[in-house]
């Protein structure tokens, strides 16, 4: 918490359960956010399919300024800051085997972790469009298209916006009569077109 607190420029973060702070909000990122430091966060499937981690840390984060995406799974828990210190310790599998971090200054080491995270984040799916989705779009709408392309089901989806399976496929057959698609493939595709996504 220290670190992130002095933190000045830039947090990169790979974010995986388990979490050290037990999965509760993170107001030294939203203070930090507030004053002007920049944040980039690479989500695995399971902190986003973690509906109580998903309402009280990652909506509020995404909500202040972070730029958040997500991937299947990660190589390991990571938090570089100012490009001067990272800190590294073991993913969800790992964690219950060894449950050290490491600190990494300013060595060719940090410029590989810098360079692992920078891959990962291209090939990352983008948890929240910024503001490229139409207005059209109802906020329901925008936030079940974030979450479709973070590969979570449908009752996950449900779960993390807080309504029912059936409001959810009416939404989802709203979208597909605005996109003129008759399958979620077809869909991701003209939102892609769109420039949606």
């Amino acid at each position: 918490m220290q670190v992130e607190d002095a933190a000045t420029t830039e947090v990169l973060r790979f974010d995986a359960p388990p979490w050290h702070t037990g999965g509760t909000p993170n107001p030294t990122e939203i203070r930090n956010l507030e004053r002007g430091v920049s944040y980039r966060i690479v989500y695995s499937k399971s902190a986003v399919e973690h509906s109580g981690y998903y309402a009280c840390n990652i909506r509020p984060c995404i909500a202040a300024g972070e730029q958040a995406r997500v991937l299947q799974s990660l190589p390991v828990k990571l938090g570089i800051f100012d490009q001067r210190l990272a800190i590294v310790s073991m993913a969800f599998g790992d964690a219950e085997v060894n449950d050290s971090m490491l600190l990494v200054h300013p060595s060719s080491l940090l410029r590989a972790l810098t360079g692992l995270f920078e891959a990962s984040w291209r090939s990352a799916y983008p948890l929240h469009f910024g503001e490229r989705v139409p207005p059209a779009l109802r906020p329901v709408q925008r936030r079940i298209l974030e979450l479709l392309g973070s590969g979570v089901t449908d009752e996950t989806i449900a779960e993390l916006l807080g309504i029912s399976r059936r409001t959810l496929s009416r939404q989802l057959e709203q979208l597909n009569r605005a996109a003129d698609a008759t399958t979620r493939f077809q869909l991701a595709l003209y939102a892609a077109r769109k420039g949606w996504i």
